[in-house]
């Protein structure tokens, strides 16, 4: 409802363009590789509702550009801290699907830079290490319980590729390798 009010707001509005922070959640549904030209079809409520959101955007009088995030790590902020400690988690092999808040702020900018409207982009760390693998690493980095993954299979999971938006933007991630990712917890 209020994305439908700030849609009727824009159309009266000098706001010239805009940038809209949506989430890999969309491709939640999905199996194989995606990108961010790949038709979608949720059947999550939330992912509908985030694909409903986009829409609105795309649809609007003003240029729009949709910025689908994965997991945003930078600050303190970091999955871990949900993680840590939990047990019999399902989908250890699946890939971790995060950004670095500095290289979707570096997004941001080129599509700035480039006026890159009307357009659909993906912000995701190349390197996709296994859950399994990545998170009880992280932990022990920062004296954390692990999380304990079970090897009960986990449902579908989409393959993100941006190779698209690196093209179109020119963008090179200071943060490809999620091992890197500076975090303060």
């Amino acid at each position: 409802q209020s994305l439908k009010q700030l849609h009727a707001a824009l159309a009266n509005s000098p706001i010239e363009n805009v940038i809209y922070n949506s989430s890999t959640r969309v491709y939640q549904s999905e199996e194989g590789a995606v990108n961010e030209k790949t038709s979608l079809h949720p059947q999550q409520t939330y992912a509908q509702n985030l694909l409903k959101a986009e829409k609105l955007f795309q649809t609007s009088n003003t240029p729009s550009t949709i910025l689908r995030l994965a997991g945003l790590v930078g600050g303190n902020r970091h999955p871990i801290k949900y993680l840590k400690g939990k047990e019999g988690l399902s989908g250890g092999k699946l890939p971790v699907n995060l950004v670095h808040r500095e290289d979707v702020i570096g997004m941001v900018q080129k599509i700035l830079e480039f006026e890159a409207w009307n357009e659909t982009f993906l912000a995701v760390a190349a390197q996709k290490p296994p859950k399994e693998v990545y998170y009880p690493q992280i932990a022990k980095k920062f004296q954390l319980p692990p999380p304990i993954y079970t090897d009960s299979p986990a449902e579908s999971h989409p393959e993100l590729d941006n190779q698209y938006s690196r093209a179109q933007l020119k963008y090179e991630f200071k943060f490809d390798d999620p091992f890197l990712m500076p975090v303060d917890l």
